[in-house]
């Protein structure tokens, strides 16, 4: 009767434990420390084998790091709904996108018990990642239609027979590359090559063309290269205007 008591109590033990490490890869983390306890209180000779013990210890390291994780998580879901709640625009469009991408990412490597607590705060992050994608798109439809405008006041043979409506065209073009390069938007440098053109501030760099800022440098200065100085300060740790002010304290 005795042995019989004892290897049910064993048993027992072992089933909780196991009971604890399906829980935490379940990442029911707060059910799984309930269950460690619980071997502890009902089986202490079971909880105070070396074996037992040291694994115990793998699984708790391993719970408090998903539990790490998922407050990151919990953090990222909170500023998304937010964003999500505010819309996306062209002034946030970058960040958020930046951070909804690590955001999936990271989700779809926690547990599904995680991720329905996750859902909880924000049902469907994807859905905010395609307004980003939207926002960018239309932002590109817009540089697209004011490149358009501009070679419409130019004419088929760049003539101007409207001069003010070009000039309007060109200032226009201008300050939304500059808006959207402010916001984050990549791919810039073939517009920014048409407004040099059509300004007479054209560049003897082709659009593309990889220097080193020593080299560009060198450029800006000895041979007045216009396109290699908005490089330079483009690139500038705080951007043009942070440049700008340094040149203008070295001037």
């Amino acid at each position: 009767g005795w042995w019989y008591y004892q290897g049910k109590l064993s048993n027992e033990a072992e089933q909780r434990f196991a009971s604890a490490h399906q829980l935490a890869q379940q990442w029911e983390n707060d059910e799984a420390l309930k269950a460690l306890e619980e071997v502890k209180n009902k089986n202490p000779g079971f909880a105070r084998d070396a074996a037992t013990m040291e694994d115990e210890k793998a699984l708790r390291q391993s719970i408090s790091e998903h539990q790490a994780v998922e407050q990151n998580l919990r953090t990222e879901a909170i500023y998304l709904e937010e964003r999500r709640k505010e819309g996306v625009s062209l002034s946030n469009f970058a960040v958020t996108a930046a951070r909804v991408k690590t955001y999936l990412s990271t989700f779809e490597k926690v547990g599904p018990a995680a991720q329905k607590r996750l859902q909880a705060i924000i049902a469907d992050p994807s859905a905010l990642q395609a307004d980003c994608d939207r926002v960018i798109e239309k932002a590109q439809a817009n540089l697209t239609a004011q490149r358009g405008n501009l070679k419409k006041a130019l004419g088929e043979d760049e003539t101007v027979a409207d001069p003010a409506q070009a000039v309007v065209a060109v200032d226009q073009l201008r300050q939304l590359v500059s808006n959207l390069r402010k916001a984050g938007l990549k791919d810039l440098d073939a517009a920014d090559a048409e407004i040099d053109r059509v300004k007479n501030t054209t560049s003897r760099l082709a659009v593309g063309t990889t220097l080193t800022r020593g080299e560009m440098l060198h450029l800006a200065l000895m041979s007045s290269e216009n396109r290699a100085a908005h490089a330079l300060g483009r690139t500038f740790p705080g951007g043009l205007a942070v440049f700008l002010e340094h040149m203008n304290a070295k001037a």
